[in-house]
This record gives C-alpha cells, structure tokens and sequence, in this order.
C-alpha cells in the first residue's frame, strides 16, 4: 500500500481581511488547479493566472478582480 502525498493550496480571498482558507488540489493542468474543499469536497476550477504567491503570508493571493466574479458556489467551495 502506497502512502498518497496529498497537494494543497493555501488562498488569501480578501485584501482587507487576510484569512487564509486551504485547499486540496484535485487536478492540475498547465493552466488551472481544480481544488477541493476538505470537508464539503466541492471543487472548483482556478485558473493559475489569477493567482499570485505572497511571501508575507506564505499563500496564493487570488486576484480581487476575480474574486468578485466568483459565485456563492464558488466562494463556499473556497470557505465552508
């Protein structure tokens, strides 16, 4: 029996409040991460374009822009 090496990700969602929300990644393609929510599993696709690495907190920033265009299934799949 193999010992399976889960991948995560950990986001910063909002500019003024940088909680930072993890999440496994599912699938990975040259240009989006299908990520999971430990506890609810749904998964949502992000492209890798709207994330930015920030040293501070050590975690992806997800750009506000898309951020804001993000729906409540989305945002839930990230938070709950």
């Amino acid at each position: 029996m193999q010992n399976e090496q889960k991948t995560f990700l950990q986001l910063i969602l909002w500019d003024n409040q940088p909680s930072l929300y993890t999440v496994d990644v599912v699938k990975e393609t040259e240009k989006a991460y299908q990520v999971a929510n430990e506890y609810t599993k749904r998964a949502i696709w992000l492209p890798k374009s709207v994330l930015k690495y920030n040293d501070e907190y050590r975690a992806h920033k997800v750009a506000t822009w898309f951020r804001k265009k993000m729906t409540d299934y989305q945002l839930n799949a990230i938070t709950a």
